[in-house]
């Protein structure tokens, strides 16, 4: 048990936060009354955000020790508990460990594909979303003279001749697009992650 302990404690110390639990895990299943096991997991737990299973391990520390140092704990990690979820009704988010569904990352640069943009507004990126979708909408025409200007022979017609400015700005607005691809993609993984903050908008 003390050897379980130790190597618990030197893990966490090394963040190898895993190690540590498993360790501790191992304790309690050996000795399910072990206070200092429990109170360890419940520290192990509020450091990943799981505070619910981190109270439940103070709270059964506590009752096995009474130790004023655990209830101390207890009191601040219902204090965490209070205002994340006051947050979550401010800002209509859920927590990490809520039933939120992951990002697509294929799904979110098809639309984007479909209209640079739409990605982003799946994602919940709506600045992003927006940004994109304007300068599409505004390159627009230069594209759109330059494929004309390709397709006006296979037409019977002359070839229209298009500027050096207008074969420039279809190149960016082909640019915007690739960008809008990849960065679709990549914040639909980073968001799954937990790297970045965002409410869905769509959510698959």
């Amino acid at each position: 048990m003390d050897r379980l302990l130790t190597t618990a404690h030197v893990q966490r110390m090394r963040d190898n936060l895993e190690e540590a639990r498993r360790a501790c895990e191992e304790a309690v299943a050996l000795d399910p009354e072990c206070a200092a096991a429990h109170e360890m997991l419940g520290d192990l737990a509020a450091a990943r955000e799981e505070l619910e299973a981190a109270m439940k391990h103070y709270r059964e520390a506590f009752r096995l020790d009474g130790k004023p140092a655990t209830e101390e704990k207890i009191a601040l990690l219902a204090l965490r508990i209070d205002e994340r979820k006051r947050g979550e009704l401010s800002t209509g988010t859920r927590s990490p460990s809520g039933s939120r569904k992951r990002l697509n990352p294929s799904l979110a640069c098809a639309l984007s594909m479909l209209f640079p943009g739409l990605g982003q507004l799946y994602n919940g990126e709506y600045r992003k979303a927006a940004g994109f979708a304007l300068l599409w909408v505004l390159l627009l025409p230069n594209l759109y003279a330059v494929f004309s200007a390709l397709l006006s022979p296979l037409s019977g017609h002359g070839a229209k001749p298009v500027s050096g400015m207008t074969w420039l700005l279809a190149l960016v607005q082909i640019g915007v697009v690739v960008v809008a691809l990849t960065d679709a993609s990549l914040s639909a993984v980073a968001i799954n992650r937990g790297k970045t903050q965002g409410k869905s908008g769509w959510e698959i």
